[in-house]
């Protein structure tokens, strides 16, 4: 894992513009569902968000950003390979760190590399390897935890349903601090688009993995109709950290 005050100086310098990041790419999630009227949103919501939201944080282009599109959920949820993706993602952040070390932007990758310079290459691509798999982790757990205590269903109203949405009881590592941004930012945005997501079940029958997250999230809500207007919406406002850190000398 990256030492933490390497994460608390990186998190220091993101822009303004940080949380709008995280918003557009949940409304870009939301769209895709909210005219259904249905949906699981662990599968649908709580994995996808983190999944979009890394790569911004990492500098990456269209490019890293759809190879990680394809490792990160193999590697958050049940993979017939997951040494294939796992592998996949650290060549993809490896290249990522080569190029960032020569040429260092406003992210997370380069202030890693900054802060680890003169360091083995392999170790600064483990220490990143961890960061975005433990952000993402943490992220998805955090919606899909604070979603399950929030939301009304059936024997629960809204009244009954805790208010603090900040609730969550996980670990207290360096990646937290991102996950909690990427968390708290989409589950408010969730709310906002979609007031009247109801569970369709039980909160006592929800499936839960080991660590007692919920794996699934059956909700229902009146659809919503989502009229595309051929406008081109800029979904990725750069450079989500404010500066780049100093070339190593």
């Amino acid at each position: 894992m990256p030492a933490p005050d390497v994460v608390r100086a990186a998190l220091a310098e993101l822009g303004v513009c940080t949380p709008l990041h995280i918003q557009q790419l949940v409304d870009q999630v939301i769209d895709e569902f909210a005219p259904t009227g249905r949906e699981d949103l662990v599968l649908r919501f709580a994995v996808p968000v983190p999944v979009l939201a890394m790569p911004g944080f990492c500098g990456m282009d269209e490019s890293y950003a759809a190879g990680a599109g394809r490792a990160l959920p193999a590697l958050l949820g049940e993979s017939v390979d997951p040494a294939r993706a796992a592998s996949n993602l650290r060549t993809l952040l490896a290249r990522l760190v080569a190029e960032m070390a020569a040429d260092p932007g406003p992210d997370l990758v380069s202030w890693t590399v900054n802060h680890h310079a003169g360091g083995p290459e392999a170790d600064v691509v483990d220490r990143l390897y961890s960061l975005v798999l433990e952000v993402a982790e943490l992220a998805a757990g955090r919606i899909s935890s604070t979603l399950a205590d929030c939301l009304p269903g059936p024997g629960r109203t809204p009244g009954d349903s805790p208010t603090d949405l900040m609730a969550f009881s996980g670990p207290p590592r360096t990646a937290a601090a991102l996950a909690d941004l990427i968390g708290d930012t989409a589950v408010a945005r969730l709310l906002e688009r979609l007031p009247r997501l109801w569970l369709r079940v039980p909160r006592a029958e929800l499936a839960l993995d080991p660590s007692g997250l919920p794996t699934e999230l059956p909700v229902q809500f009146p659809p919503v109709r989502i009229e595309y207007t051929g406008e081109i919406v800029d979904r990725l406002p750069a450079p989500v950290f404010t500066i780049a850190p100093p070339v190593a000398a």
